[in-house]
């Protein structure tokens, strides 16, 4: 009688273990004898509630059970065994955020734990834009790059006579073209970098246009190049995040995009033009030239494939 009456007490304790509920997510969660619940709310540094924050329970098993916070910034967790447990929190724009907490069994209305969560301030979300309209009176590309990226006291120095005058002016007011647009990102967290070169071309030699984005000290002048692109207008120019921050844009360095003429078939650098230890050569023309240069910095996410500023206008920021 004594084994029965044991065989009977192990079964009806099986029985209630598979009445429980699984683990799930939501709001309308209830507890049982033996298992509990997690309510909690999420908030920022001012104590404000954050909706849409991706909250992560990991369980004993490996599994893990995923909510999304609502306007109040709650979220809830039921048919959790008791013990202790840890809550990831995440959402754009925010420092990821974790808390240790315990579950109670039998607890319908447990007090709700309280995730707060930093601004991540670096990776907030958004878009940084300029402008820049220049313009080349009379653009030799070898030239150009030497005002651009050799010695600058070298760039003023008389030029020899080009193979063919190019321009009817001469070569020395090449040094006052404005070729080079400079801008000064606002954070050092940029995610992509998009420059966009638009213009209507005033004669066969400037249908295409070259153009070279990098880096630029400040104090010192340096230049450094990420790569040449070259093509009509609308010529898109982009650069990953990865690209920006390892020739130190916004992190102590300004972005230059120089604009260069376009190369003209059958030309060749001038003889008496020697080239300078990191200083491209090549040879093209165009006259008195006008240009646009839109660049947009993201920061904290990345436009969508394919995305033109002049094709499509501004992506939405993400909350």
């Amino acid at each position: 009688m004594r084994i029965l009456a044991a065989a009977l007490l192990v079964l009806a304790a099986l029985a209630g273990c598979a009445d429980d509920p699984p683990a799930t997510a939501g709001e309308d969660v209830e507890a049982t004898a033996t298992t509990g619940v997690l309510r909690g709310v999420v908030v920022d540094e001012a104590i404000r509630p954050l909706l849409g924050v991706q909250v992560r329970l990991p369980l004993a098993d490996g599994a893990e059970l995923n909510a999304t916070t609502s306007d109040d910034g709650s979220f809830a967790f039921g048919g959790l065994a008791p013990g202790g447990y840890l809550v990831h929190a995440r959402k754009l724009g925010y420092l990821d955020a974790s808390l240790a907490v315990n579950v109670t069994a039998g607890v319908d209305e447990p007090a709700a734990v309280r995730v707060q969560m930093l601004a991540d301030v670096l990776n907030t979300p958004g878009i940084e834009g300029f402008s820049f309209n220049g313009f080349l009176q009379c653009s030799v590309t070898a030239v150009a790059v030497r005002a651009a990226a050799c010695n600058p006291d070298e760039a003023l120095q008389p030029t020899c006579q080009l193979p063919v005058d190019l321009c009817s002016a001469g070569p020395q007011n090449l040094t006052s073209d404005e070729f080079m647009a400079v801008h000064s990102l606002g954070k050092q967290s940029v995610r992509f970098l998009q420059m966009e070169m638009v213009w209507e071309a005033t004669s066969q030699a400037s249908s295409s246009l070259r153009a070279l984005p990098g880096s630029r000290d400040p104090a010192s002048g340096e230049i450094n190049d990420y790569r040449p692109f070259e093509g009509p207008s609308p010529l898109v120019m982009p650069m990953d995040g990865g690209v920006a921050q390892g020739l130190f844009i916004g992190n102590g360095k300004d972005l230059v995009v120089r604009v260069f003429s376009g190369y003209v078939n059958g030309t060749a650098p001038p003889a008496c033009l020697p080239s300078p230890v990191g200083c491209p050569w090549g040879v093209g023309a165009s006259y008195e030239q006008r240009f646009q240069v839109f660049t947009h910095a993201f920061y904290g996410f990345v436009p969508p494939e394919g995305w033109q500023f002049g094709r499509d206008g501004l992506p939405p920021v993400p909350s």
